[in-house]
């Protein structure tokens, strides 16, 4: 394993409905050191949470495929702007298992930040992370993002 990043002075919310991944992910952050990882099992769950906590992230890290409140359904929800709390340009990496085209599609026009193919390695999520720095959003409109079809869940 090649040298990990540290992220002592930063907190992730971790969106994941499977236990096991959850635990994967929540391990490759503790060892880069991570300020604090909150943990959803979907995205209604991250909403909530989110709202109550009034959490402000460096980064929220969701699976795609979840019930009742998909990845693509949350990161919908954050563009535009159904939560006050959350910044529209919050930084966002997607997980899923499958390159399915129409989810990378809607996730791109969703201005994902990042797009890391299930199984998680460090160096893969890392690399992720690293690279929010480099990507700087030019957030549309509220109504744009809220138009994006999302393909069925």
């Amino acid at each position: 394993m090649t040298k990990l990043s540290n992220y002592a002075s930063k907190s992730f919310l971790l969106v994941e409905d499977e236990p096991f991944m959850r635990e994967v992910i929540e391990r490759i952050l503790k060892q880069a050191q991570a300020e604090q990882v909150f943990r959803a099992h979907d995205g209604a769950a991250a909403l909530e949470l989110l709202e109550e906590k009034a959490l402000g992230v460096h980064c929220i890290i969701s699976d795609l495929h979840m019930k009742p409140m998909n990845g693509l359904q949350l990161l919908q929800a954050i563009r535009s702007g159904q939560n006050r709390r959350v910044r529209r340009d919050q930084p966002f990496i997607m997980l899923t298992g499958t390159a399915e085209t129409e989810a990378v599609t809607a996730a791109i026009s969703l201005d994902v930040h990042a797009y890391v193919l299930k199984p998680v390695s460090p160096e893969k999520l890392l690399a992720a992370i690293d690279g929010l720095s480099k990507r700087k959003l030019e957030i549309k409109s509220a109504g744009h993002y809220s138009g994006i079809v999302l393909p069925p869940a």
